[in-house]
């Protein structure tokens, strides 16, 4: 008796250790995560957008925030915003709006605060923007002799030079830029840089489209100009990937497509056969 009072005493404050731990455990599964927003601005030639990026820790790494929705505003001043849309984030928690109507023209600085409002899965999460303007304008050369040279020039709002900044030109690929010359120059005083193309590239039809950029840059962002040319080694596509190619003829076909699966047919009957065969030689062997 004495034994069975232990017994029951015992599975009872199992019970009871269980259902306090269980409610517990239910809270913290739905304990939400705290995002953390990053912010790009980036100027493409006369387009404008913020690049936006949010992730949040998962055990020992960070993870991306997908489908994070994100309200875009622009600070009029210390006390006064003004929306300018919203933002939901793809899949790999990166996503590009457009502000190019919010800047203004001979507008010297601008500043913007991207906000996560609280959700089932993120708490509330903000970041802040604040950037200055600079016009980044660039040419191809080809009065010189030797080979043509890329001209590109950093200026404020204001005109001015900004002289001693990093600048990279590369050539626009199909899966990845190509760095042009050195992995970075610095502007001169005159905010110049110059960049001789030693090298001729392929091209379809010949046309080869360059880029200067300022690589996100703390004070002015991301800034992008494209030089369209017509200076590469002309190549013609024989590509047919836009093609209805499947019902061509046996002609257009390599031969290592038509000799390997005729091989491996061949193979396979001629093998089935000698089993067929020698199965025909056992069972007449057995009768006799």
């Amino acid at each position: 008796m004495k034994n069975s009072t232990i017994i029951s005493k015992f599975f009872l404050a199992i019970l009871c250790a269980w259902s306090l731990t269980f409610p517990n455990s239910k809270v913290s599964a739905q304990e939400k995560q705290n995002a953390l927003i990053s912010v790009q601005f980036n100027k493409v030639n006369a387009q404008n957008f913020l690049k936006i990026s949010a992730k949040y820790k998962d055990g020992k790494k960070f993870v991306p925030a997908s489908d994070l929705e994100v309200k875009i505003y622009k600070i009029v001043s210390e006390d006064s915003t003004a929306l300018l849309g919203n933002l939901k984030l793809a899949k790999d928690g990166n996503g590009l709006f457009d502000v190019s109507n919010a800047i203004s023209k001979n507008q010297d600085d601008i500043s913007f605060n991207v906000i996560h409002e609280a959700s089932d899965k993120f708490e509330e999460a903000a970041t802040e923007v604040r950037l200055k303007f600079a016009n980044l304008t660039a040419e191809l050369n080809l009065d010189d002799k030797t080979a043509p040279v890329i001209i590109a020039t950093l200026k404020d709002i204001n005109n001015m030079p900004l002289a001693d900044v990093e600048l990279k030109v590369r050539l626009q690929r199909t899966f990845a830029p190509l760095t042009i010359g050195d992995d970075t120059y610095f502007t001169d005083e005159n905010g110049t840089i110059n960049v001789p193309i030693t090298v001729k590239m392929p091209g379809l039809d010949g046309k080869l489209n360059y880029e200067v950029v300022l690589d996100e840059n703390e004070t002015y962002g991301t800034i992008k100009t494209i030089i369209e040319s017509n200076i590469g080694t002309k190549i013609t596509d024989l590509s047919t990937f836009d093609q209805r190619t499947m019902w061509g003829t046996p002609l257009k076909a390599p031969l290592v497509a038509l000799i390997v699966p005729n091989l491996l047919i061949f193979g396979i009957w001629l093998t089935l056969f000698f089993l067929i065969f020698n199965l025909y030689r056992i069972s007449k062997q057995k009768k006799s």
